[in-house]
């Protein structure tokens, strides 16, 4: 039976990699021309545990608002991550999406990721490299932060999940200076060259991974001139990542935002 045009199709599974891990599940939007396509990443503090499968709910709400969600794992610290192969698994998925848009034959146009907790990490750090593309590859035009870890260093200090920074990027700031340069969020702002939109939604009441991280990301990545914004709501931790929460709401509106604030024109 052939979906309905406020019915998005069926997810395809798609890997990106030969490791059991390097896969992904695309949630094409209805109709024939989508929003976008937004690169959903799920967190855990960089550990095996969680799968992409924690963040299918926000997917299905992306695909039913008019966006692609191409919803991807990826190898973690204990299952063959860490740095730097967990975040080089996620710009190989980025880049998947122009296999996908041939094979699949649909248009990815607007690219843009989208993380929690973790993923908020690797959601930026990707939009901070890919912002310009590699040669051909996909190019991101900007960044969702779902409660994220965005400042590494004070991660460090207030032991956020038990030591998880030092383990995935194998010591301390002051241990492996070069990896925290590479993975930094705020240091990736205070060095860019390109300027990158980046939206951080954050629980004030969030006491897993405070809200000072995004405050403070926030404030660096405006001063070197990104177009950064927070975007407070109330709740917890894992409130930013209820479909059904007012503050998802908030979520899809910046999205939404994207084109006119950016001025990037879609590809494909």
């Amino acid at each position: 039976m052939a979906p309905t045009p406020t019915t998005p199709p069926a997810p395809v599974r798609s890997a990106y990699g030969r490791h059991p891990l390097q896969h992904g599940f695309l949630h094409r939007a209805p109709g024939a021309v989508p929003r976008g396509t937004v690169v959903v990443i799920h967190g855990g503090f960089w550990r095996s545990g969680l799968g992409s499968g924690q963040l299918r709910p926000l997917a299905e709400s992306l695909a039913a608002e008019g966006w692609n969600a191409w919803e991807i794992d990826y190898r973690t610290v204990g299952a063959d991550g860490g740095w730097p192969e967990t975040f080089d698994d996620i710009l190989a998925a980025v880049e998947h999406l122009a296999v996908l848009s041939r094979d699949l034959r649909f248009r990815p146009g607007l690219v843009v990721t989208l993380g929690h907790s973790a993923g908020g990490q690797l959601a930026v750090a990707a939009a901070a490299r890919l912002v310009t593309g590699h040669g051909d590859g996909v190019r991101v035009a900007g960044a969702v932060s779902l409660a994220g870890v965005l400042d590494l260093t004070q991660a460090v200090k207030d032991d956020l999940g038990d030591g998880a920074t030092p383990g995935f990027l194998g010591g301390s700031p002051e241990e492996a200076p070069e990896r925290y340069a590479a993975a930094d969020p705020c240091t990736l702002a205070e060095h860019s060259s390109w300027p990158v939109w980046v939206r951080s939604v954050h629980a004030e009441a969030d006491s897993m991974v405070p809200i000072a991280q995004s405050v403070h990301f926030t404030d660096v990545a405006r001063a070197a001139g990104w177009d950064a914004e927070l975007i407070p709501v109330e709740g917890d931790h894992f409130t930013v990542v209820s479909a059904t929460d007012a503050s998802w709401r908030k979520t899809l509106n910046a999205l939404g935002e994207l084109p006119t604030q950016t001025g990037w024109k879609p590809a494909g």
